[in-house]
C-alpha cells in the first residue's frame, strides 16, 4: 500500500499541469454547474479529460506486449488516484460529471470527443485494451479469480476493479463509440440528412432530372418501375458503416455472443433443436463452425407466433396465483452464486456492489424515486412492496439492473426461465426454473415498474416521437402490429446500435434475414408502460439501451437490412386499411405519397410489384379482416368541405361563423378518395371485398363525426342496383361476402321498396336476396334509433 504522499509523487509525473488539475477541481467549481457553456468550458469535461487522459496512459500506452497483466507492475492504481491524488474527487463526482456531460452536451459529444482525446494521440479501436475488456466473456471469471485478476492487470482489491469498470465503461462512451461505429460523427449525420433531403425533393416536388440521377447511381435503371421504393438511404448509409465495424466487435466478443446477444429475439426454425436456443455450453468455441444453410423462403412463410413469456408473480399475496413463484433462495447474493443454471463468483459480485453503491448515491441514482400510485401500479399493495412512494431506489433494484445489463450470459439465462424450454414443458416446469432466479426478477420488475419512465403520463406527442429498435434472428410475418414482452426485453434508441448486432448484418449472405423492428408507445394499450432508461449505468452506455417488461409495443416500421428496406410506407399503408375498414378517423401524417401508389397496387392485384416481405404481411393482415365497416361521412367529409370553403370564401356571414378550418387532411381519407370511391359517389364494395376476402359482411353508413348524426350513406339508383347484380355473381366465387347491410341509403330517385319490388327476382336469379330490415348502425349505437336499412344476403 502507498500513502496519500506516495500516491501523488508518483502519480504526478503523468499529469499535463498540476495547476491545471488545482484549477478544475477546486472546491467552487463542485458547487455550481453551469450549463450555457460551451464543451470547452465546462468544468466537467475538463475534469473527465484529466482522468480520462491518465486512464489511457494507465492501461493502454503503457500496456506493453503483454497486454494488461503489466497492469500490476505500473503502480499506484486508478482507484488512489480518484479518491486522494485529486482534491475534493471521488468515484460519485466522477459519475455525476459523466451524466453532467452526456445529458447537456448529448448533441455535442463529437465536440467533448474531440476535447479529450486531445492529448491522447492515435486510437485504434481494434487494439484497444479497454475495449476488449468491455466486451470480455464475463462468465469466464466466474470460477476463476485469477482470469479476473488477469483482465485488470493483477488487482484482486473490489475498490479497484469497480473503479476500473467505472472508467472503462465512460471511456468506451465518450472516446471509443465513434470509432467503434457506435455512435454517428458529425459528418456520417450530415452524409445522411443530405440525402433524406434529396429523396424528398423527388418524392415531394416531382424533380425528374434528379430522380433519373439517382437511378443511375443506386443501379435501378432508367424508368420508374425498376425504382426500388423500399430502400432508405439512411439506413443503406449506416449498414455500410458498420459493417466494418462489426467485424472488430464479432472478433472481440465470438460469434456465438454475438448471436445471442440482447437486442435479438431468437425465432427458431422449424428444423432447430429446443436446447440450441438454451444456450448451455457458453463458450466461443463454435465460432469456426459452419451457419446452418438458410431454408427455402416457402418453408419460412409463416406468420409469426412466439412464446413471449408469462405474467409471474413474486409476493407472498399471490401464492394463490397459478404463476406465483417463490425465490429458490434467501437472497440475492446466494442466488448469483448457487443457482443452477448460471453462476457469478463472490469477487465478481462484491464489483457489482461497489458501483451499485456508487450509482445509487450519485445525482442521476438520488434522482430515480419511487413514483408507486394506484393509478399506475396497483399489484401489489404498497404494504406489501414495502416501498414508500418517492423513496431513492435501493441498493437491491440497482444491482439487479447492474448484473441484468452487464452479463450478457447471464441475462441469456434469467429470460429464458420466461418461457417454455420445449414443447413438452408444462407450466410447473416453467415456475421451479424460474425460481433459480427468483430474487433478481422481482427486483427487475420492481425497478422498471415503480423507478423507471412511465410513458403514460408522458406527453403524447412526445411518447410517441420516441421509438425503440428490436431485432428477430428471422425473417417472420406478424399478424399484428404490436408485440407484448412479458419477459426483460432490451430495445435500442440508436439505428446504428441495433445494426450492429442484427443478424442480417453480421454474418453475411447465409443468415441474412433478420428483421429488425422499430417500435413505439402503442397508444391504445391500458397496461404498465413503463421502462428504464439503461445508459447511465449500464458498462455499455453507447448503447442507448432501454429495458422493458410487461409491455406492449406498437410497429411504426420494419426494416431489413440486407436489402436496405424500410417498410414504413408499406405499414403505413396497412394502417390505412386498417383504419378505414373499422370506421375510424386515421392520422393524415401517415399518407406520404407513397401509400396511395401501393395501395392502387394492391387494388390492381400487382403484388408482384411489391417487396417479397410485404406480399406475405399482407396476406397475414388481409387474413384478419372478417367483417369491414365503411364510414362514408368520413372518407368524403374532407372534400366537400374544401369545395364548401372555396364556394363561399367571399361571404361575410360564412367566415364570421366559427368552424374549423380544413385543408383536407381533418380526418385523413382525402389522398385514398379516387381510390374506394367512384364520381358519381359509387363506394367500390367489390374492391373492398376483393381486398378482403375472408370478410363476411361489409356496412356501409355515413355518420357525421361532428355532431352525431346519420346522414344517407348512398344515393340509390338504378346504376347502384346494377352494380351489384353485376359483381355479386364473382365475388361469390372468389370471397366469402354473405352479406352488404346500406343504413339509411338516400331514397329520392329510387326507394327501398320499389327496389323490392323490381329487383327481387333478379337477385333471386343470381342467388342472393334483397329486404329492408329497421337496424342501428354501427355508429354511437347508444344513441341511435333503428334505420330504414338495405340488405343484401347471399341465399
Amino acid at each position: 500500500r502507498h500513502s496519500k504522499t506516495q500516491a501523488s509523487h508518483l502519480l504526478m509525473s503523468y499529469s499535463n499541469d498540476e495547476e491545471e488539475i488545482d484549477r478544475w477541481f477546486s472546491r467552487k467549481l463542485f458547487k455550481t454547474r453551469r450549463k450555457n457553456v460551451t464543451p470547452m468550458q465546462c468544468a466537467s469535461v475538463q475534469r473527465l479529460r484529466i482522468v480520462l487522459q491518465r486512464y489511457h496512459d494507465f492501461i493502454e500506452d503503457h500496456s506493453g506486449v503483454h497486454g494488461i497483466n503489466n497492469l500490476k507492475n505500473r503502480g499506484i492504481a486508478m482507484y488512489i488516484f480518484i479518491s486522494r491524488t485529486l482534491n475534493n474527487y471521488s468515484t460519485v463526482r466522477l459519475l455525476d460529471d459523466y451524466h453532467f456531460v452526456i445529458s447537456n452536451f448529448s448533441s455535442q459529444l463529437h465536440d467533448v470527443h474531440e476535447i479529450l482525446v486531445s492529448d491522447m494521440g492515435d486510437i485504434d479501436v481494434a487494439t484497444s485494451i479497454i475495449f476488449q475488456r468491455i466486451n470480455r466473456n464475463r462468465q469466464e471469471c466466474a470460477f476463476r479469480n485469477d482470469k479476473r485478476c488477469e483482465h485488470f492487470g493483477g488487482y484482486n482489491a473490489s475498490e479497484e476493479v469497480s473503479v476500473q469498470k467505472l472508467l472503462d465503461k465512460i471511456y468506451c462512451h465518450l472516446i471509443l463509440a465513434f470509432e467503434a461505429g457506435y455512435i454517428l460523427t458529425r459528418h456520417q449525420i450530415l452524409q445522411i440528412a443530405s440525402k433524406q433531403i434529396e429523396e424528398s425533393q423527388q418524392i415531394y416536388y416531382g424533380h425528374e432530372q434528379q430522380q433519373g440521377q439517382q437511378q443511375q447511381r443506386n443501379g435501378h435503371g432508367h424508368g420508374d418501375a425498376d425504382k426500388d421504393d423500399a430502400i432508405d438511404s439512411a439506413l443503406q448509409i449506416i449498414v455500410n458503416i458498420t459493417a466494418e465495424k462489426r467485424k472488430t466487435l464479432q472478433k472481440v466478443r465470438g460469434k456465438r455472443r454475438m448471436t445471442y446477444n440482447k437486442f435479438v429475439t431468437q425465432v427458431p426454425s422449424d428444423d432447430d433443436d429446443d436446447d440450441e436456443l438454451l444456450l448451455d455450453d457458453d463458450s466461443d468455441v463454435d465460432d469456426e463452425k459452419q451457419a446452418p444453410a438458410p431454408r427455402p423462403a416457402a418453408e419460412r412463410i409463416k406468420a409469426y407466433e412466439m412464446d413471449f413469456g408469462y405474467p409471474f408473480k413474486y409476493w407472498s399475496s399471490y401464492r394463490d396465483n397459478a404463476w406465483y413463484v417463490a425465490a429458490k433462495y434467501e437472497n440475492l447474493k446466494s442466488e448469483m452464486m448457487r443457482n443452477t443454471l448460471c453462476q457469478l463468483s463472490y469477487k465478481q459480485f462484491e464489483d457489482d456492489i461497489k458501483n451499485a453503491i456508487n450509482f445509487k448515491n450519485c445525482k442521476r441514482g438520488r434522482k430515480m424515486k419511487c413514483h408507486y400510485t394506484m393509478h399506475t401500479y396497483n399489484e401489489p399493495s404498497e404494504r406489501e412492496l414495502k416501498i414508500k412512494p418517492l423513496t431513492p431506489i435501493s441498493i437491491d433494484h440497482m444491482l439487479a439492473l447492474l448484473l441484468f445489463c452487464n452479463y450478457d450470459i447471464l441475462r441469456k439465462h434469467i429470460a429464458s426461465t420466461y418461457q417454455k424450454q420445449s414443447s413438452s414443458s408444462t407450466d410447473a416446469d416453467v415456475r421451479r426454473r424460474h425460481s433459480e432466479y427468483g430474487h433478481i426478477c422481482r427486483w427487475l420488475y420492481e425497478a422498471i415498474r415503480l423507478y423507471g419512465t412511465d410513458m403514460a403520463q408522458q406527453e403524447p406527442t412526445q411518447a410517441m416521437s420516441v421509438t425503440f429498435y428490436h431485432c428477430f434472428s428471422r425473417k417472420v410475418y406478424f399478424e399484428e402490429s404490436h408485440c407484448f414482452f412479458s419477459y426483460p426485453a432490451s430495445t435500442t434508441t440508436s439505428l446504428s446500435v441495433i445494426n450492429m448486432y442484427c443478424p442480417s448484418t453480421v454474418y453475411g449472405d447465409d443468415m441474412s434475414d433478420g428483421l429488425l423492428v422499430q417500435c413505439r408507445k402503442n397508444s391504445e394499450y391500458e397496461g404498465d408502460q413503463h421502462y428504464v432508461d439503461c445508459a447511465w449505468f449500464s458498462d455499455h452506455s453507447y448503447e442507448s439501451e432501454k429495458l422493458f417488461l410487461h409491455i406492449m409495443l406498437s410497429f411504426k416500421s420494419i426494416l431489413y437490412p440486407s436489402l436496405y428496406h424500410n417498410y414504413s410506407q408499406y405499414l403505413n399503408a396497412f394502417t390505412a386499411l386498417q383504419s378505414m375498414v373499422v370506421a375510424s378517423e386515421m392520422n393524415h401524417n401517415i399518407l406520404t405519397p407513397l401509400v396511395p401508389k401501393i395501395l392502387k397496387l394492391i387494388i390492381d392485384d400487382k403484388l408482384e410489384q411489391l417487396p417479397q416481405y410485404i406480399r406475405f404481411l399482407f396476406e397475414a393482415f388481409r387474413n384478419t379482416v372478417t367483417a369491414v365497416q365503411i364510414n362514408v361521412w368520413l372518407m368524403i367529409i374532407d372534400s366537400y368541405e374544401i369545395m364548401e370553403d372555396e364556394e363561399h370564401e367571399h361571404e361575410e356571414a360564412y367566415l364570421a361563423h366559427e368552424r374549423h378550418s380544413n385543408d383536407g387532411n381533418q380526418y385523413g381519407y382525402l389522398k385514398l378518395h379516387p381510390l374506394f370511391i367512384d364520381k358519381d359517389g359509387w363506394i367500390f364494395v367489390d374492391r373492398l371485398a376483393h381486398m378482403f376476402p375472408l370478410t363476411a359482411h361489409i356496412e356501409l353508413f355515413n355518420g357525421n363525426i361532428q355532431s352525431g348524426e346519420i346522414l344517407p350513406c348512398i344515393t340509390l339508383d338504378e346504376m347502384v342496383m346494377n352494380n351489384l347484380l353485376n359483381f355479386l355473381p364473382v365475388l361469390e366465387k372468389n370471397t366469402k361476402l354473405r352479406k352488404i347491410s346500406f343504413y339509411n341509403p338516400d331514397e329520392q330517385l329510387l326507394g327501398i321498396d320499389n327496389i323490392l319490388k323490381h329487383f327481387t327476382t333478379w337477385f333471386e336469379e343470381i342467388h342472393w336476396n334483397i329486404k329492408l330490415v329497421m337496424k342501428k348502425p354501427p355508429f354511437q349505437q347508444d344513441q341511435m334509433q333503428p334505420l330504414r336499412t338495405l340488405v343484401v344476403t347471399k341465399k
